[in-house]
């Protein structure tokens, strides 16, 4: 679900926002959105997956999905050159940090046997998100605009925040110490020795 809510915000970026810089009149080049994200994207990642090792994958991923909400609500208030780029290193952070650890954290849950086919059905929420996002949300961005778009899939990630927040473990209480701080992940099962 998560992934899913996550797909949807990317597909609407991948999909809208030239559209949407154009709707604004700013002058921008909307490739150096990508370009920004992109950089962001790999330079967060070289940073957060030894970090994660030490401290847990549930902050990083709650501060992935707390950055793809940022980055949306800034896409949604965005009128000039530097905030759209702005948001795009955000954005590139966020899945920098996000998709790494929802990977390390499917690693962590799985048996050797079953890494593939878990990690597997997880990344089809994100693609189906992202297929979803041009039909969903260009319908919706006909009734109101390419901004409101994004604020919706600001809406989705904070959604899938709040989701993971209350649901990344056995009751809310550990859920929340898993997300939030250096709770224990209750459902990654004993790795066999190499």
């Amino acid at each position: 679900m998560i992934c899913l809510l996550v797909g949807l915000a990317f597909g609407t970026l991948s999909t809208f926002a030239p559209l949407f810089v154009r709707e604004t009149g700013v002058d921008l080049n909307v490739g150096l959105i990508y370009t920004a994200s992109a950089i962001a994207s790999f330079g967060i990642r070289l940073l957060v997956g030894r970090a994660s090792d030490t401290h847990g994958r549930g902050r990083f991923i709650s501060l992935g999905l707390g950055l793809y909400t940022l980055a949306m609500g800034m896409f949604w208030q965005a009128h000039t050159a530097a905030m759209f780029l702005l948001a795009g290193f955000l954005q590139g952070c966020a899945g920098g940090t996000l998709i790494p650890m929802m990977a390390a954290l499917m690693g962590d849950r799985a048996r050797a046997n079953e890494r593939g086919k878990v990690f597997g059905l997880v990344m089809v929420g994100f693609d189906l998100g992202i297929a979803m996002a041009g039909p969903v949300f260009g319908t919706f961005a006909d009734g109101f605009s390419y901004r409101d778009s994004f604020g919706l899939a600001g809406v989705m990630t904070g959604l899938a925040l709040i989701i993971f927040i209350t649901t990344s473990s056995k009751s809310l209480i550990t859920s929340v110490q898993f997300a939030l701080s250096h709770g224990r992940d209750l459902y990654a099962v004993e790795q066999e020795p190499a």
